[in-house]
């Protein structure tokens, strides 16, 4: 069952189209990610789903409850405060003035302030230690202010959360952990979750759902493992991760190229076509003359810690050149090495547009 059901939402600033025609189903429970690069409408929509904003056209329904219709003939709008939703801000916009125990008890009701009940369930749910209640935001690691501040935004029970880029100001490292916690608390919680980020790793690891927008439309919605690996077309494959492509000439469920005849993810339309293959899928191998591969030597090598790219010169055609994505290791041919290439798994082919 949706518990959050967008539809058919405008919004314009002036001369600029922010949303255009915009649809977004998250089912009760789950998690969704708006993915995209700035200016996308991404935080647009969010802003408009909280009640901040008034959509020109296009309506939104929370929980079944019709909250926002836009236009002037039958225009609702129910205001933030009565929407049951919790919202965390990208620098957590805790109140430097309060203490943390105050910041975390100004969402409770006037009855739950005088108790410590709530407060000490929320600080346990967020694994922050209970000693830190009478220190103030500024005296907190940038993690603690966003565990902080999704406490606060989970004490009233939201039916809804919403997160505009919450993670973004965080060093990388404490980034993952936060985020890893902050998924584990709403899991927990059962709370359904729209996030806001243009981090793409950040949609793909943390969301049931990712919706990529662009332009103020949506691109494609769909489980990340599924837009990841049959994205709708180049651009959106592109945004999600790097790519290689290549022309080909695709003929039913198989696509012919310079790394030989492949496996389409989904079948397109015979004749020429762009091929899309992500660096990852190319596998490096010592050449062996037994072993039906194209060949190529390794241009350029590009150390990233855990795994490297590598930058292959094809031997049939040294104008063509793909980037490989292995795992590091001592092992790894060097640069004007001599080696075969192999697909693994099927690809996308797009024709031209």
């Amino acid at each position: 069952m949706n518990h959050l059901v967008v539809t058919g939402l405008h919004k314009s600033f002036g001369a600029v189209r922010a949303l255009d025609g915009v649809d977004l189903q998250v089912a009760a429970g789950s998690t969704t990610a708006l993915l995209g690069p700035s200016g996308c409408g991404k935080t647009t929509l969010l802003r408009i789903i909280a009640g901040f904003e008034r959509p020109d056209a296009g309506s939104v329904v929370i929980g079944g409850e019709v909250v926002t219709v836009g236009g002037t003939s039958a225009a609702r709008w129910v205001p933030p405060e009565r929407r049951a939703i919790g919202y965390v801000a990208q620098e957590g916009a805790l109140f430097p003035h309060l203490t943390i125990r105050q910041n975390v008890a100004f969402a409770l009701g006037r009855k739950e302030r005088r108790g410590d009940a709530r407060i000490t369930e929320l600080m346990e749910l967020v694994s922050l230690d209970l000693g830190i209640l009478g220190r103030r935001p500024h005296e907190l690691s940038g993690g603690q202010q966003q565990r902080v501040a999704l406490a606060r935004a989970l004490a009233t029970r939201p039916r809804l959360m919403l997160l505009d880029e919450p993670f973004a100001a965080l060093d990388a490292g404490l980034r993952s952990a936060t985020r890893d916690l902050v998924a584990a608390v709403l899991a927990k919680e059962g709370v359904t979750t729209v996030l806001v980020t243009h981090d793409q790793e950040e949609a793909l690891s943390f969301a049931d759902q990712v919706l990529v927008m662009r332009n103020g439309q949506v691109q494609q919605a769909g489980a990340p493992r599924d837009i990841y690996n049959g994205p709708k077309n180049l651009w959106t494959a592109g945004f999600l991760g790097d790519t290689v492509q290549l022309p080909g000439v695709a003929s039913g469920s198989t696509v012919r190229c310079a790394l030989g005849a492949l496996q389409l993810e989904k079948a397109c339309a015979a004749g020429d076509v762009t091929v899309m293959i992500r660096p990852e899928q190319i596998a490096v191998m010592p050449c062996d003359a037994s072993h039906p591969c194209p060949r190529g030597v390794v241009a350029g090598l590009s150390y990233r810690g855990h795994d490297s790219l590598m930058t292959v010169k094809l031997a049939d055609d040294p104008s063509l050149t793909v980037t490989c994505r292995a795992l590091d290791h001592p092992g790894m041919p060097g640069v004007g090495t001599s080696v075969d290439l192999q697909v693994i798994g099927p690809v996308s082919a797009y024709s031209p547009e």
